[in-house]
C-alpha cells in the first residue's frame, strides 16, 4: 500500500497561503491583479511566470520536506 504524503496538510496550506501576496510584492503589483491573472481574467506574461515560479517553489519545498522526514511517498 502506498503511504500518504509525509508533509502534513497544514504545512502545505501554510506554504500556499500568501502565494499571490508574495508574487504581488515581488512584482510591485496589487494582490487582486495577481489573483485575476491567475484566474485568467487578465493577461500578463510576467505575472503568469512569477505565479508559476512561486507555485513550483512551494511544490519543491513540500517535496524536500518529505525527503528530509525520511519517509518515502
Amino acid at each position: 500500500m502506498k503511504r500518504s504524503v509525509a508533509v502534513p496538510c497544514s504545512t502545505a496550506v501554510e506554504l500556499f497561503r500568501g502565494l499571490y501576496a508574495r508574487v504581488a510584492r515581488d512584482l510591485g503589483l496589487d494582490e487582486s491583479y495577481i489573483s485575476r491573472v491567475a484566474r485568467g481574467e487578465r493577461k500578463s506574461e510576467v505575472a503568469e511566470k512569477a505565479i508559476n515560479r512561486e507555485f513550483n517553489r512551494v511544490l519543491a519545498l513540500i517535496g524536500n520536506s518529505s525527503l528530509r522526514s525520511g519517509k518515502s511517498p
